[in-house]
């Protein structure tokens, strides 16, 4: 894509994750700048959630990875993204931010994942807007400073819960972030942006969206707020 990058996400649902694994922060800080040089990254995301996110020792060695990788590659954008509640995140999602403040590490962005559970576009804004008080109460920021450190990392059509968010309901998010100045706005995943066929079968597929739509009109959305919030 003309003028685009690749942000490569790690950890996610499931699974064993490094922070598990590796012995200390500089371990795992050591084998995620390998996947770094190899490509070249200019951006990377700390997807932590279950079951790695209940283990503190595991997320503070994530959290420490993080930000040996800011110190060590000038300009690499961090983003580290969690679960959404609708009251911001989950207590596990707080130790994380609380882990960050108590190493004195601040990345580029938190997001969280307003889907699964999320019945409607309100329902998403107003966990967004929880975080962002999250944010604020445990940073010290003022709201300027919290929604630029602040995302929304999306699902686009059928969840895993059975919700459908439509590209109406994306045109509202993309249209709160960028007016409330927050720095990230992204979604799950480009592989599902087609239509399936037929539209709906009843199923959360990986390979289209079980929603009606155009090839990649989830994508121009994103594509909108990588130009009307350059960065």
């Amino acid at each position: 894509m003309a003028g685009g990058d690749v942000s490569v996400s790690i950890g996610g649902y499931g699974g064993t994750n490094l922070g598990q694994t590796c012995g200390s922060a500089e371990d795992t800080a050591s084998a995620y700048q390998q996947v770094i040089d190899k490509y070249a990254l200019r951006a990377i995301d700390f997807n932590l959630e279950e079951p790695e996110y209940s283990d503190p020792v595991a997320t503070k060695k994530e959290v420490g990875a993080a930000q040996i990788l800011q110190r060590n590659n000038p300009g690499l954008y961090i983003s580290v993204t969690t679960v959404a509640t609708p009251s911001g995140t989950t207590p596990q999602g707080q130790n994380l931010l609380n882990t960050a403040k108590s190493l004195n590490f601040t990345p580029d962005n938190y997001s969280i994942m307003p889907f699964n559970g999320f019945r409607d576009v309100s329902s998403q804004i107003s966990a967004i807007e929880a975080f962002h008080g999250v944010l604020m109460s445990t940073f010290g920021w003022d709201s300027a400073t919290a929604f630029a450190h602040e995302g929304a990392s999306l699902m686009n059509g059928r969840s895993d819960f059975g919700e459908y968010y439509t590209q109406a309901g994306f045109q509202t998010l993309l249209d709160y972030s960028i007016s409330h100045g927050m720095s990230r706005y992204t979604f799950w995943s480009l592989n599902r942006d087609r239509p399936c066929t037929p539209p709906d079968n009843g199923q959360t597929l990986g390979t289209c969206s079980s929603v009606p739509q155009h090839h990649w009109d989830f994508t121009r959305l994103t594509a909108q707020f990588a130009h009307r919030t350059p960065r």
